[in-house]
Parts: structure tokens; C-alpha cells; sequence
């Protein structure tokens, strides 16, 4: 009996625990359909209903770069319009916003229903972060229920963007005048085998990455 009663505990206790790092929940409880069709990041709603619109328009290249993560927006990248079939409209208008769960200030994350994959999965988590004064849209992660989604969101993606978070103030605002970055090159720059030595001299490990897509690299020493 007491280990029964132990188990029930730790159950409740762990439950307790999961909620309790979420800032709070906000039940929606509406479709798509009865949201209203604008741009208002001012909330993680805002920005996911944006992006809803945006997938049932096809107009890509007016809101892209608008409602997502400037993480998703690389500088000089031009989005194209897509066009939409009317069964992708239908389901996207026909989707339920169930909750928004704000992990804190500047995580959240939109729970609602999605049928665009069968019987697999029945929800999609949409991440929504809080960047530059706004909230905008994080990417998409299909789940098979909400408590699915709320645990994806606590252990996955808040871990994520908040390691990003400190980040982004300084990516998002890099200097569009190219004679600072070309001024320093000229002062620091080495030849790439010249620094590729340095590094593997001055660290223990040494990660060098080459894309597939392309022929720049990098190098970063830990």
C-alpha cells in the first residue's frame, strides 16, 4: 500500500512539476477560420494565425520574413508565392487552436489540431519566440496529443530558443557596411591553413563543417 501510495505521489509530483514551468496556458478553443486575418505580432497567437493565413494565400513573398524568426529569413533570400490547393485551404481554415503555452517571456508555443498528415499524428505545436520587440513564428512540430505538445515544447524547443536568445539581438543587427568587416579582414586575416594549424594547436577539438550546397566553410574551436 505505501508504495502504491509513493508511486501516486511521484505521478502527482512530476505532473506539478511539468505545469509549474509553464508561465501559464491560455485556452483558444476557435478554428482558424474564426480568427481574424491580419499581421499582429503582439502575441504568439498573432504571429501563428498570421502564418495560417499566409499558408492558405500562398503569398510567401509579402509575409515570410515578416511573421518568422529572422533565423529563417538569410539576408539577400527571396521568397516565391506557391500556389495552394483548395483541400490544403480547407484543412489549414478547419484547424483548432487548442492553447498557447507560454514557457516564459519570450517562448511559447500554439498547440492546435492538424489533419495534413493522416492518422499519424493529431496536433501541431508551433513555436513562437519573442524576438526584436515581437513575436513571430519558430518552426512546426507535428505531435499526437497536447500533452505531447506541451512536453515537446518544455523539453525541446524552449531549451533551443533560449539558447539562441542571447544571440539574437547581436545576429539580427549585423552591419550592412561591409568596410568594417573588410578592414578587419585585412588586419587579421590569415590563410586558411595558417589558421586551420592555430586551431588545431590552441584547442582540443577542432570542428570543421563543409555544406553539401556549398563551397564556403567553417571552423570552430571548443
Amino acid at each position: 500500500m505505501k508504495k502504491v501510495v509513493l508511486i501516486l505521489w511521484l505521478l502527482v509530483l512530476g505532473n506539478i512539476g511539468m505545469k509549474a514551468e509553464f508561465r501559464h496556458i491560455v485556452r483558444v478553443d476557435k478554428k482558424v477560420s474564426e480568427l481574424k486575418d491580419t499581421i499582429d505580432l503582439s502575441s504568439p497567437l498573432g504571429a501563428f494565425t498570421a502564418s495560417a493565413y499566409m499558408q492558405v494565400k500562398g503569398n510567401d513573398s509579402v509575409c515570410f520574413d515578416k511573421i518568422y524568426t529572422f533565423r529563417f529569413c538569410p539576408l539577400g533570400k527571396s521568397y516565391q508565392n506557391r500556389k495552394v490547393q483548395p483541400e490544403v485551404k480547407e484543412e489549414i481554415l478547419n484547424r483548432e487552436v487548442k492553447q498557447v503555452v507560454y514557457y516564459n517571456d519570450s517562448v511559447a508555443g500554439v498547440i492546435s489540431t492538424f489533419e495534413g498528415w493522416g492518422d499519424e499524428y493529431g496536433y501541431m505545436l508551433t513555436g513562437s519566440v519573442f524576438e526584436n520587440g515581437r513575436w513571430v513564428n519558430a518552426g512546426e512540430q507535428p505531435v499526437k496529443s497536447i500533452e505531447e505538445g506541451q512536453l515537446w515544447l518544455k523539453e525541446k524547443l524552449a531549451p533551443t530558443l533560449d539558447r539562441y536568445a542571447k544571440y539574437t539581438s547581436r545576429i539580427s543587427h549585423v552591419s550592412t557596411d561591409t568596410t568594417a568587416f573588410i578592414r578587419y579582414i585585412q588586419s587579421h586575416g590569415r590563410e586558411p591553413e595558417e589558421f586551420l594549424l592555430e586551431a588545431l594547436k590552441q584547442h582540443r577539438i577542432v570542428l570543421y563543417g563543409e555544406p553539401l550546397l556549398s563551397n564556403k566553410s567553417w571552423l570552430m574551436g571548443l
